[in-house]
């Protein structure tokens, strides 16, 4: 278990590191920014990390555990999210949402090793807390798992905390 928190806190104090050493701001929504942090895809959480691609389109990852009811894996998911336009702006906050989608895919343990395979809508708001180069995203992901049994997830909610750089 103390294994289990010193992993945890391990990327929290590298982030913090970095929020403290970065000397000019970054602003998501740039081409060519990227982020890293912690977060959830669609039932794999973990290390979470998103490139702008435009200044409307970015790639976001996921990777770490795959956790689905009792059983335990391992997998990555890549997002594909086109950013709409700014639902506001202060001079400390930028309220941001964006929409797309992504894939899962990873290896659960539990009643026998299987391969899992998820697709998922997504809909999202991003808080960028200006003039730090940090960002929660908050999303919900409804999706379908194909592999290894098929259902539908309705109820998929998930929260990133990124510093970009």
């Amino acid at each position: 278990m103390h294994t289990i928190k010193l992993l945890a806190c391990g990327p929290l104090l590298l982030l913090a590191t970095a929020a403290s050493a970065q000397t000019e701001s970054v602003t998501p929504r740039t081409e060519g920014v990227s982020s890293i942090g912690l977060g959830g895809g669609t039932g794999i959480y973990g290390l979470s990390g998103s490139h702008w691609l435009s200044d409307t389109a970015s790639i976001n990852v996921v990777a770490g555990p795959w956790l689905t009811y009792s059983n335990l894996g391992g997998g990555v998911e890549v997002d594909y999210l086109s950013q709409m336009p700014t639902l506001s702006e202060t001079r400390n906050v930028v309220l941001g949402w964006h929409a797309g989608g992504g894939v899962a895919m990873g290896i659960q343990t539990g009643l026998g090793a299987a391969a899992g395979i998820t697709g998922a809508g997504i809909a999202g708001v991003n808080v960028h807390f200006r003039p730090t180069p940090v960002e929660l995203v908050v999303e919900y992901r409804p999706g379908v798992q194909i592999a290894p049994s098929f259902r539908i997830l309705w109820y998929s909610a998930t929260t990133h905390l990124r510093i970009y750089f």
